[in-house]
């Protein structure tokens, strides 16, 4: 019973839990560590695009690299050079690698 009274607790917990912070730079260098995974990453937007169906894609970079963000937000007020704060999985098709994002904050 205390098992599965712990394993309930660290299942709340890590949905909570909000991953920690990665450098693009890092990221990149280690893509296979980040795969699949939910990571954080803050920087500038660069190159952004939206469509109707409320998908966007850009670019998020910081002062050393830059990494390819995709999502799907209906209200998105994203624009070029906003600092934000990115949460998403990391994902590759077709041989290259996106974050796709679940939470963006401007600011």
């Amino acid at each position: 019973m205390i098992t599965l009274i712990g394993l309930l607790f660290l299942l709340v917990l890590s949905n909570f839990s909000e991953p920690e912070r990665v450098s693009i730079s890092l990221l990149k260098k280690e893509l296979g560590d980040y795969l699949n995974k939910e990571v954080k990453v803050q920087g500038f937007v660069l190159n952004f695009k939206s469509f109707e169906s409320g998908d966007v894609l850009f670019d998020i970079g910081d002062l050393n690299d830059s990494f390819e963000v995709r999502g799907s937000f209906s209200n998105s007020l994203i624009k070029n050079n906003d600092y934000c704060e990115i949460i998403g999985v990391l994902k590759e098709y077709n041989s290259k690698y996106f974050i796709d994002a679940t939470s963006i904050k401007i600011g």
